[in-house]
C-alpha cells in the first residue's frame, strides 16, 4: 500500500471541532500508522512549479514556507499582534471587490501578442488562470462577468428537462426544475461567446483525455453542436 499526499493539504473535516479535533482524526494519530513501516520519502522539488520557474516557482516556494511555519512573524507585536506574518505585496489584491479579483487574476485579457492576436484566443493563456470557487452561484457570477468581458456575440443555451413519469408533472413546475444547481451539473441557463473557456464535467473519452475537469475554449457554436479547442494547445 502507498499513501501519498501533503499533510498540509488533506486535514479531515471535523463539523464544530477544534485544531485538536482535527489533527488527532489524522491519520498519523492513528495507531495503526505506527505499523506501517517501510520507506517514507519527503518531495524537495515542486517539480511542475520548477519548470513553470520565475513568479510561480517563487509563490509555491512561498506557500511551502508558510505551511510548514518557516515565514518570519512581523516584528512589529504591539501593533500586529503576536503571530502574524507580512505577505508580499505582489501576492495581494489591489481592491476587495468581485471586479478587483477578476481584474488581478486576468490581468492582460485583451493585450495583444506581436501577431495580434489577444490573449483570451490563445488556449495556452487561459490554461494558467483561474478562480476557485466554492459555491456553484459564486461560479456563476464570475462566468457572467468573465463572459461579458470577452468581446463578441453572446449566444445563450438553454437545457431540456423533461420528467421520466408524466403523472408526476404537476408535482414539479419547469422553472423549479430549471432553478436548481446541483454539484456537477451545469447551469439551465448557458450563455456563451466565442473564445470563451469552458470545462468538461463529465468523463466523455477519458483515454484522449475528455474527462471531468478538462478546459476547452469555445471556437464555433451551432444550434446544437458546440466545437472546442483543447486549453493549453494551439
Amino acid at each position: 500500500m502507498v499513501l501519498a499526499g501533503d499533510w498540509r493539504q488533506i486535514l479531515p473535516v471535523m463539523p464544530r471541532g477544534s485544531r485538536a479535533d482535527i489533527v488527532n482524526a489524522t491519520i498519523k494519530k492513528s495507531r495503526l500508522y505506527s505499523l506501517t513501516g517501510g520507506c517514507r520519502y519527503t518531495m524537495v522539488t515542486n517539480q511542475r512549479a520548477a519548470r513553470a520557474g520565475g513568479d510561480t516557482q517563487a509563490h509555491a516556494e512561498f506557500l511551502l514556507k508558510l505551511g510548514g511555519g518557516e515565514v518570519p512573524t512581523h516584528a512589529d507585536r504591539v501593533m500586529y499582534g503576536d503571530f502574524k506574518i507580512q505577505i508580499p505585496q505582489r501576492y495581494l489584491l489591489r481592491g476587495n471587490t468581485l471586479k478587483d479579483l477578476i481584474d488581478f487574476t486576468f490581468e492582460g485579457m485583451l493585450d495583444q501578442d506581436e501577431n495580434g492576436v489577444p490573449n483570451y484566443a490563445r488556449p495556452g493563456w487561459f490554461a494558467s488562470r483561474a478562480i476557485i470557487c466554492p459555491r456553484n452561484r459564486d461560479v456563476d457570477e464570475i462566468n457572467s462577468l468573465m463572459v461579458n468581458r470577452i468581446p463578441g456575440a453572446k449566444e445563450t443555451f438553454l437545457s431540456c428537462n423533461q420528467l421520466l413519469e408524466d403523472d408526476e408533472g404537476h408535482n414539479y413546475a419547469p422553472e423549479d426544475i430549471a432553478s436548481l444547481s446541483p454539484p456537477g451539473w451545469p447551469p439551465h441557463r448557458l450563455e456563451l461567446k466565442i473564445n470563451a473557456p469552458v470545462m468538461l464535467l463529465r468523463n466523455l473519452d477519458p483515454s484522449c483525455g475528455h474527462v471531468n475537469g478538462a478546459r476547452y475554449i469555445v471556437r464555433k457554436m451551432g444550434r446544437y453542436i458546440l466545437q472546442f479547442a483543447v486549453m493549453g494547445s494551439t
